[in-house]
């Protein structure tokens, strides 16, 4: 009874089979006519779509992460950019430094036990407004000032 299956015109499922040349993977005694050939192209649509997805979802995940690791948050670009930032800072630490130094130099002077009189007059006459009557001062116009 396995041998002799018909189909529905008499023919024998077999015979067929082996006429037309794609039902060969296909069991005709377990599956109807119209079944087998759609079976077959969703099978042969499955074994090129499934890759092909697999190989658009992994490309667009490496455009992604790569262009992250270029153009992010901490990609290449940021690190020019942080240390254009860094280079910056040092060039003001330095000049920050060397204000300091300037200004400790000062101090130093008016903390010993005997003050410098020529750093001391000058601040005296800043912070007082105050000038000696032997100077000469000279007024300028404060618009040509530069």
């Amino acid at each position: 009874m396995l041998g002799k299956r018909l189909f529905a015109n008499g023919r024998n499922a077999w015979a067929r089979a082996d006429a037309v040349g794609f039902f060969r993977r296909i069991n005709p005694l377990v599956s109807t006519p119209g079944q087998g050939c759609a079976m077959v192209i969703r099978a042969k649509y499955r074994a090129v779509l499934i890759p092909l997805a697999l190989y658009c979802v992994s490309g667009v995940s490496v455009a992604f992460f790569g262009w992250h690791a270029i153009n992010g948050e901490r990609g290449l670009k940021a690190r020019a950019e942080y240390e254009r930032r860094i280079a910056g800072l040092k060039t003001e630490l330095d000049q920050l430094k060397a204000e300091n130094a300037g200004w400790q130099r000062r101090t130093a002077l008016m903390r010993t036990d005997a003050v410098d009189k020529d750093l001391l007059e000058e601040e005296a006459r800043q912070l007082l407004g105050k000038v000696n009557k032997r100077d000469l001062v000279i007024f300028t116009n404060s618009a040509s000032a530069p």
